[in-house]
């Protein structure tokens, strides 16, 4: 009866040790998680930049008119 009450004892322990644990990787992951929203915010901000750059750009302008004023052509039985 007593190696019963002790392997009880033994196994709480345990499973407390584990769950005490398990929380500090939750902490540990959340400040990893935090670094990821950084770092892919940055990159979403560097991307945006780019694009505006480039939608600003005269050739772009041109590219564009040019696409949209050749969609009858490439489409000629819609229009």
């Amino acid at each position: 009866m007593k190696n019963l009450q002790h392997s009880t004892l033994q196994d709480r322990a345990t499973l407390g040790l584990s769950r005490l644990l398990a929380r500090g990787a939750r902490r540990q992951e959340q400040g990893m998680t935090t670094a990821e929203y950084a770092v892919g915010t940055l990159g979403a901000c560097t991307v945006g930049g780019v694009l505006v750059k480039v939608g600003q750009s005269e050739w772009f302008g041109e590219l564009v008119r040019d696409v949209i004023d050749n969609i009858p052509n490439l489409l000629p039985n819609l229009f």
